[in-house]
């Protein structure tokens, strides 16, 4: 596509750096907002081009978040260490601006709405007298098939995570090490 180009970012980001309790406790907080303009992106055509899509610049981005990270050297000697961690994030991604509107699938990108949004169709249960599962449509109406570019509604979520993180522990006694890290994203 010759009418490709660069996206363009804009960031700000504002950050607090703490060390205290004689060097044992390490807190490191950062707030952030990034803005992408001519985001690269899926452009929906027609499928009677031949292609549903096409690789180009289509809207405008923002991801706004903050970081936090504590450390604390619990103990400290010759011949044994002991350092807790932790450390957890938060985004939110907002769709500002689409050429495009992305109106198709599962996950779809709209202004006002997270970066591929779910759209999807309650399910309702079982159809007691054929055993077909029912469904809500978009009109609130009760349903056994659905058109999922059109009865799907906006969820909200996304499929990449609000919160993630991790904490664990270092410890080494004279040359053998015991590590540990555990991750969550919510």
């Amino acid at each position: 596509n010759p009418l490709v180009q660069w996206e363009e970012q804009r960031q700000a980001n504002i950050g607090l750096d703490i060390t205290t309790f004689n060097r044992r406790l390490d807190i490191n907080l950062d707030v952030y907002e990034k803005t992408t303009d001519k985001l690269y992106n899926q452009i929906n055509l027609s499928a009677v081009t031949g292609s549903f899509g096409i690789q180009g610049n289509n809207g405008k981005l923002q991801n706004r978040g903050v970081e936090l990270n504590v450390k604390y050297k619990a103990i400290k000697s010759e011949n044994f260490n002991l350092n807790f961690y932790a450390n957890t994030s938060y985004n939110k991604s907002e769709i500002k601006d689409m050429v495009t509107p992305d109106i198709t699938g599962a996950n779809r990108n709209v202004i006002g709405g997270p970066v591929y949004q779910w759209f999807l169709s309650p399910y309702l249960g079982v159809n007691q007298s054929n055993g077909n599962s029912l469904f809500q449509t978009a009109s609130g109406a009760i349903s056994e098939s659905l058109n999922a570019d059109v009865d799907g509604v906006a969820t909200g979520k996304t499929p990449f995570p609000d919160w993630q993180g991790g904490f664990g522990l270092n410890s080494d006694y004279k040359g053998f090490y015991l590590n540990t890290h555990f991750t969550y994203q919510q």
